[in-house]
C-alpha cells in the first residue's frame, strides 16, 4: 500500500507591510560650517606659524625700537641668528604663537556659535511645522537640551577658549564640558569639524615635540641641535601638519555626507515616482 506524504501547513507569504523597508528620509544635515572660509583661515594660520618659527626669531627686541640701527648692521646667516641665542628664539616663538592662537581661537569660537544658532533655527522651524500643535515629550526635550549644551561647550589657547575651562561645579553644563574634554583629548574622538581642528593639531604638536628630541642625542655637533630648539620646531611642524590633516579629513567627510544625502534623495524620489507610473498604467489598461 503506497504511503501518502502528509504536507504540512504552508507558510503564508509575508505581506508587503511586514517586509522591512529602508527609511527613505534623508539623513539629518550637519550644523552649518563654513568650509571655504575654514580652509583659507587655516592656510593663513599655518603660514604665519611657519613665519613665527623660522623668521620672527631672527630679529631682536632692539630692532623694534631702532630699525635704522638694525639696517646698518652687517647681514648674518639666518640659521646663525636662530641658533646663537636659543632663549631669545624660544621667546619670540612663544610670543608669536600666543598671538596667533588667540586669533585662531576667536575664529573657532565664532564658528561654534554659528553652528549652535543654525541648530536652534532648525529645531524652531521643525516645531513650527509640527501638525496639530504637537509638543515634544520630556525625553526628546531633555535630549535636545543636552545636545545644545554639548555644542555650547564648544564656546587659553584654542581648546580652552573654544570649549570652555572645565570646572567641578555640580551642574549639567559643567559635566558636559568635562566629558567633552575627556572625549576629545583622552579618547581622541572628535565628531565635528571644530573638534577635529582642535584635536588633530594637538596630536601633531605632541608627536612633533617628542620627535624633535631625537636630533639632540645625535653627535653631529650642529648649532641647531641646541636645547630646546628642535623640540620647539618639531611642535610647530606637528601643529601645522595636524591642521592640514584636519582640513583633509573634514573636506573628505563633507563630500561623503553630501554624496549620501544625494543618494538617499534619489532613492526617495524613485520610490515616490513608482506609484504614479503604476496608476497611469492601470488607467491606460482600463481604457
Amino acid at each position: 500500500m503506497p504511503i501518502r506524504k502528509v504536507k504540512g501547513p504552508s507558510k503564508p507569504a509575508p505581506s508587503p507591510a511586514a517586509q522591512p523597508t529602508l527609511d527613505p528620509s534623508p539623513p539629518t544635515p550637519a550644523p552649518f560650517f563654513p568650509f571655504a572660509r575654514y580652509t583659507s583661515i587655516v592656510g593663513v594660520h599655518t603660514s604665519l606659524l611657519v613665519f613665527t618659527a623660522l623668521f620672527l626669531p631672527r630679529s631682536g627686541f632692539s630692532d623694534l625700537s631702532s630699525p635704522s640701527i638694525a639696517r646698518s648692521r652687517p647681514r648674518r646667516d639666518g640659521m646663525t641668528m636662530l641658533t646663537e641665542d636659543p632663549l631669545r628664539t624660544i621667546a619670540w616663538m612663544c610670543v608669536g604663537a600666543l598671538i596667533l592662537q588667540v586669533w585662531w581661537a576667536s575664529w573657532l569660537r565664532e564658528w561654534a556659535l554659528d553652528a549652535i544658532a543654525s541648530v536652534e533655527r532648525k529645531d524652531d522651524h521643525g516645531q513650527s511645522e509640527a501638525p496639530n500643535g504637537e509638543k515634544e515629550d520630556e525625553a526628546k526635550k531633555s535630549e535636545r537640551r543636552l545636545k545644545h549644551q554639548e555644542m555650547n561647550s564648544q564656546n587659553a589657547t584654542a581648546p580652552a577658549y573654544t570649549l570652555g575651562v572645565p570646572s567641578w561645579k555640580a551642574t549639567t553644563e559643567s559635566l558636559v564640558r568635562k566629558l567633552t574634554w575627556i572625549r576629545l583629548f583622552a579618547e581622541l574622538s572628535p565628531r565635528s569639524p571644530i573638534e577635529r581642528a582642535l584635536v588633530y593639531p594637538t596630536i601633531g604638536t605632541f608627536l612633533g615635540c617628542w620627535g624633535g628630541v631625537i636630533p639632540i642625542g645625535l653627535d653631529w655637533d650642529r648649532p641647531w641641535q641646541a636645547w630646546p630648539l628642535t623640540p620647539a620646531w618639531g611642535a610647530f611642524g606637528g601643529y601645522v601638519l595636524g591642521s592640514l590633516w584636519a582640513i583633509l579629513v573634514t573636506n573628505m567627510k563633507n563630500l561623503v555626507d553630501l554624496g549620501l544625502i544625494a543618494t538617499r534623495e534619489d532613492e526617495r524620489n524613485q520610490k515616490e515616482s513608482k506609484p504614479k507610473t503604476k496608476k497611469k498604467a492601470a488607467s491606460k489598461g482600463a481604457n
